[in-house]
């Protein structure tokens, strides 16, 4: 049964590209559409989002600045050393339990 809905789906989507393909003012208005709920999605965004003073954001961005230019430059510390593992003895006879 929900092969049916997807041969459904694929048709009506497949036919909604192909009419905006060859008729102007329906791509046209499916391009407002988008664009509408672009901006209402957007519009709803800055809603729940708490407003921020631009004046924080620069000063932010300006004591950034003036920290990376009085940081010191870190020296890398070396890696140890590869050391090969030990070889197990194999001469010992392993217990079965």
């Amino acid at each position: 049964m929900s092969d049916v809905f997807t041969f459904i789906g694929g048709v009506a989507v497949g036919s909604l590209i192909a009419r905006m393909a060859k008729n102007k003012k329906t791509r046209e208005a499916v391009e407002h559409f988008i664009d509408g709920m672009g901006q209402v999605f957007s519009d709803f965004l800055h809603q729940i989002t708490p407003s921020v003073k631009d004046t924080n954001i620069i000063e932010d961005s300006e004591s950034d600045n003036v920290k990376m230019k009085s940081a010191k430059t870190v020296k890398k510390t070396s890696r140890s050393g590869r050391v090969s593992k030990k070889k197990k003895d194999t001469s010992a006879k392993m217990p079965l339990h």
